[in-house]
């Protein structure tokens, strides 16, 4: 299920050589908020690990495969109530081989604090 567009929508998209800086906002009557938690609301991590993925997505204009997860830390809750627009920033760096990976950093974050750091590798 890709979330684009229904569960968030893209502000701004600003890319640079390594990477990409996206400003998000989110939709906090999306079905996924009713569910997870009502009057309540917080956004699940896999919908941070899928918004890291479509953005990656995006910048590489390809499919991608979760492949590997190195480290996830999420630190602060996220609630589209109290904050609807993020910023998610990542860079990358292309591993070859057979078949090309994508070692992805990325951060999660807002104007005060930050929800999530990721270091993932896709394929």
């Amino acid at each position: 299920m890709r979330l684009a567009n229904d569960f968030y929508r893209i502000e701004t998209y600003e890319e640079c050589e390594s990477g990409a800086v996206v400003r998000l906002k989110l939709n906090s009557e999306h079905v996924i908020y009713r569910a997870h938690f009502p009057n309540q609301p917080v956004t699940p991590g896999v919908c941070m690990i899928e918004m890291l993925t479509e953005l990656m997505e995006k910048r590489i204009g390809k499919p991608l495969f979760l492949c590997k997860v190195r480290n996830i830390k999420f630190l602060n809750k996220l609630s589209p109530a109290a904050v609807p627009v993020i910023s998610i920033s990542f860079s990358y760096q292309v591993e070859t081989g057979e078949t090309a990976k994508y070692a992805v950093r990325g951060e999660i974050f807002g104007d005060e604090q930050v929800f999530a750091k990721l270091s993932v590798t896709y394929e």
